[in-house]
């Protein structure tokens, strides 16, 4: 039977159903590798001998940049003897992911392929590296179908083998199987959750909130996460008067989360948005972000006016007004359209077993 080892720098907490799944699998060997994380994520649990967590992570700040070199991770390697070994990138950040890909590709007969984001689109010196190491790949998973297109856009002199797997959390982390009816006495509830940094720009959503207070709407305001930026939040809160109508809850898990995400009506995360979308959409949140481009694959999850929206720029001005349109729109018919929102996550395929299901597929249609 075939050996896929995945080479992870972490055991992100999120990441748990989609590994567990995949070292259970019947027709491919699974394994996963890893390190150990620094602080600030939450890690996953390990039930399964398929997935390690053994891995050394050695950190270096150099020139403003984070590399990470992982000690044991050849010698796991060479006792394992894969037939694929499966790298996150390229980053060029992961030396120690660097100099495997080489040994591999120059001196064994193990494939080597690259689970992806795509190739960066605006820096072309980084995406001349990333080309050529795609290129020397023996095939590449992507996130998105825009990650597979900026591969393709740019790779026009070889054809590679490129399968688009999506993405998803936890099973336990959706809220696509419970009840969200609104409390109609209840003020309307605007949730963020993600940590807390320069780029999630959750200021924004705070200066918003001051214009939909000046405005009179009966609202509060829910923000979930840490971070280096939660001190100066909570002093534009302050500042801006807002004490009444915000909410900080800090880190929240499990059974804690899932109750404020219930009693949310939409989901704002004015910068950045990655996976933190998905989690929205499974609990039927509507998500409001920028229409600049700075996010992850997951922003093909939304469809403007069907499940979500964008304001313009870093504008808190569009912001209050686009949750104003949705605080009607919700008023109207709230539990048909979050029905209709959660529909989008599975109807897309986002989900650990469509995941897994895309691993296998690209493994085994390899010859």
């Amino acid at each position: 039977m075939k050996l896929v080892v995945i080479v992870q720098t972490i055991l992100p907490h999120y990441r748990s159903s989609l590994f567990h799944l995949l070292v259970k699998e019947k027709g491919i060997r699974f394994k996963i590798l890893a390190g150990k994380t620094d602080g600030g994520i939450k890690e996953m649990s390990i039930t399964n001998a398929g997935i390690n967590n053994s891995l050394c992570n050695h950190i270096l700040q150099l020139a403003g940049h984070r590399f990470i070199f992982q000690s044991g991770l050849f010698s796991a390697i060479k006792a394992l003897r894969p037939d694929f070994v499966l790298l996150g990138g390229p980053d060029v950040h992961v030396v120690s992911n660097l100099l495997l890909f080489f040994y591999l590709r120059i001196f064994t007969k193990t494939e080597v392929h690259w689970w992806t984001h795509g190739v960066s689109s605006k820096q072309s010196i980084l995406r001349s590296i990333q080309l050529f190491l795609i290129k020397f790949s023996n095939g590449v998973l992507t996130y998105e179908v825009e990650g597979k297109n900026t591969i393709t856009q740019f790779m026009k002199s070889r054809a590679i083998n490129i399968t688009v797997l999506k993405n998803a959390i936890n099973t336990e982390d959706y809220g696509l199987l419970l009840d969200h009816r609104k409390n109609k006495k209840a003020p309307f509830c605007i949730l963020f959750a993600g940590r807390l940094t320069l780029a999630k720009r959750c200021d924004i959503l705070i200066k918003s909130a001051k214009r939909l207070k000046d405005a009179g709407l009966s609202f509060r305001v829910e923000i979930i996460g840490n971070g280096p930026e939660l001190n100066t939040c909570k002093s534009l809160v302050d500042t801006l008067q807002l004490n009444d109508y915000v909410t900080f809850h800090g880190a929240k898990y499990d059974d804690e989360l899932r109750a404020i995400f219930s009693r949310a009506d939409i989901f704002v995360l004015p910068g950045k948005v990655g996976l933190s979308a998905l989690h929205a959409l499974s609990y039927g949140l509507p998500v409001l972000t920028t229409d600049q481009d700075i996010h992850s694959p997951e922003i093909a999850l939304i469809k403007k006016g069907y499940n979500g929206d964008f304001f313009q720029g870093f504008s808190e001005e569009s912001l209050a007004i686009k949750i104003q349109e949705w605080m009607k729109i919700l008023e109207e018919d709230n539990e048909r359209i979050k029905s209709r929102v959660k529909k989008t996550v599975q109807l897309a395929g986002y989900t650990p077993e469509a995941m897994v299901e895309n691993f296998v597929k690209h493994f085994k249609n390899l010859k």
